[in-house]
């Protein structure tokens, strides 16, 4: 048996609870008004304001205590058996990708402005790409 700790899986419960700790001290974590002001994946904000960022802050953002304590759970069970069988660095990629994919599909799934999303983010990506194009030349 493998003796590595799992320091990913560690690290990010710790940042978990300690973002969860410092907002339930400035407001109420069962307020999506306020969770929606500090980070969290909201519709109107990504599809209109193109705040893509959300997708990511959103993974360390719960809604309420009992919400954290099953994330952490599963975190904790699961977590330091895939961080064992696929290193620090391949889980902290999963980790990430799984959050902010599961951000982008909640999104997609529960809310009709979202279901234009894949089209909205490919047209802000050309946007980018023709607009570095024409700076080029």
């Amino acid at each position: 048996m493998n003796n590595k700790k799992p320091y990913m899986t560690i690290g990010f419960a710790a940042m978990n609870i300690i973002v969860f700790l410092v907002m339930e001290l400035l407001g109420d974590t069962q307020s999506a008004k306020y969770l929606a002001e500090h980070g969290a994946m909201h519709p109107l904000f990504i599809t209109q304001d193109h705040q893509y960022w959300r997708f990511f802050t959103a993974m360390f953002l719960h809604f309420g205590s009992e919400h954290l304590l099953n994330n952490m759970v599963v975190l904790g069970a699961s977590g330091a058996i895939l961080e064992e069988a696929l290193g620090h660095v391949k889980f902290t990629v999963l980790y990430v990708l799984a959050g902010v994919g599961g951000s982008i599909l909640s999104c997609i799934i529960t809310d009709s402005l979202c279901k234009r999303l894949p089209q909205i983010l490919l047209n802000h990506l050309l946007r980018l790409f023709t607009d570095k194009i024409f700076k080029l030349s």
